[in-house]
């Protein structure tokens, strides 16, 4: 399965970052370095979309430090970015993660409605 990947939706490309059931830190860790670079591999403007999946993922503390760093380190590609797939406790990181990186990710309960509002977002002036 591949974990770093675009989709079209709506005529619209996102980048899927994909988590879902990573248990193991230093698997998530190995996760977020390759989408760092591959982001890091993109023309440097605010037009890309991301969409992050991290329903049955483990966090811990490393890795929410990275997950931050990453997040800031994405600010001068993306346009805007969605999350799916929180737990309570991922509620929790997310929102500490948008106060920390100066990003503002939308949560979103299911892809459908996070892919529709990024396809929005794209419509809107940069």
């Amino acid at each position: 399965m591949e974990r770093i990947q675009f989709v079209t939706h709506q005529g619209r490309r996102i980048l899927v970052i994909d988590f879902s059931a990573i248990a193991s830190p230093s698997e998530v860790l190995k996760t977020i370095e390759a989408a760092k670079q591959y982001v890091a591999g993109l023309p440097q403007t605010p037009k890309l979309l991301t969409l992050t999946k991290v329903d049955g993922v483990r966090f811990n503390d490393e890795t929410v430090q990275a997950m931050r760093k990453y997040a800031e380190h994405n600010t001068p590609w993306v346009q805007a970015g969605a999350i799916v797939g929180m737990s309570s406790l991922h509620r929790i990181i997310h929102r500490m993660i948008n106060m920390t990186s100066g990003r503002s990710l939308q949560a979103f309960d299911n892809e459908g409605a996070a892919k529709d509002w990024l396809v929005k977002q794209a419509a809107a002036p940069v």
